[in-house]
């Protein structure tokens, strides 16, 4: 009787549908980069939502800037580690939606102690639902002449290859996920540049070698030695309770205005006025 009612139950149960979970169909990106070291990003989104949330967030780089959803301005919230873009108004239920997001990344490009510089490109921030199919192109400003390398929060460098394919054709790279990305993965390309790819990067630093310091060390020890032995004393203020000799008190002012003399003063005696 137990193995009959076990029977029983596990028909039930495959016959009972599977209702599919919320994912991403379908996503495609295409990244511009300037020789600036700006990216233009453009996100076509494609998702299938089983159950209606209160709130759903599609997480970009935490330095995108320039934010648009569906060519308005977008709604987002600002995390220690990603900008979250409100699409409260683009899903209002089940089924299946299309939207588009637009942003910018200013500082991409970034260079190393040793001059190099690298660009390290964030093609997804760790969505909240899995995403089945993604495809990706980067246009860079000039040709590319060393290999790509990918990493994810769930597969390191060496296993990431194996589950994308990836074609680098002068200054683009274009590639296709073959495995569904999981649920928060974050998926990060990195790319060795060259300096006549990105001349005008903002991102260079600026470094300073060994003549600099002995340069500014030289102009230190110099402004020491002027203020100790070469700086002239401050002029002291002297008060004068007498006018200057060969002067007498109503030319003071003739002197201290440059005009000429004033014979009204000149006949006025100490503080009192006198008539001439």
């Amino acid at each position: 009787m137990r193995r009959i009612l076990i029977v029983v139950l596990c028909c039930l149960l495959l016959a009972t549908p599977v209702l599919a979970a919320s994912a991403v169909s379908d996503l495609q990106s295409v990244t511009t980069i300037s020789s600036t070291g700006e990216c233009q990003v453009a996100l076509t989104i494609t998702m299938r939502v089983e159950e209606a949330a209160s709130s759903a967030f599609f997480p970009l780089p935490a330095s995108a800037i320039d934010i648009s959803l569906n060519g308005s301005a977008a709604s987002t919230v600002t995390t220690s580690q990603s900008r979250q873009v409100d699409l409260s108004g683009v899903l209002t239920g089940t089924g299946t939606y299309t939207f588009r997001i637009l942003y910018t990344l200013p500082d991409a490009v970034t260079a190393g102690k040793n001059g190099t510089l690298t660009l390290s490109l964030e093609l997804l921030s760790g969505f909240a639902y899995p995403v089945e199919s993604m495809e990706f192109s980067i246009q860079l400003p000039g040709d590319i002449t060393e290999t790509p390398s990918f990493s994810s929060t769930y597969y390191p460098e060496q296993t990431m290859e194996e589950q994308m394919d990836y074609t680098v054709s002068g200054a683009v790279i274009s590639g296709t996920f073959t495995e569904t990305l999981k649920d928060h993965d974050t998926v990060v390309m990195t790319l060795a540049v060259s300096e006549n790819m990105f001349p005008q990067s903002p991102t260079k630093t600026w470094s300073v070698d060994a003549y600099d310091i002995a340069m500014v060390g030289c102009a230190a020890l110099a402004a020491v030695y002027w203020l100790l032995c070469l700086r002239c004393p401050p002029p002291k203020r002297l008060r004068r309770t007498k006018a200057p000799e060969g002067m007498n008190a109503g030319e003071v002012g003739c002197c201290l205005t440059g005009q000429g003399v004033d014979f009204t003063m000149m006949c006025c005696p100490g503080h009192r006025w006198a008539t001439c």
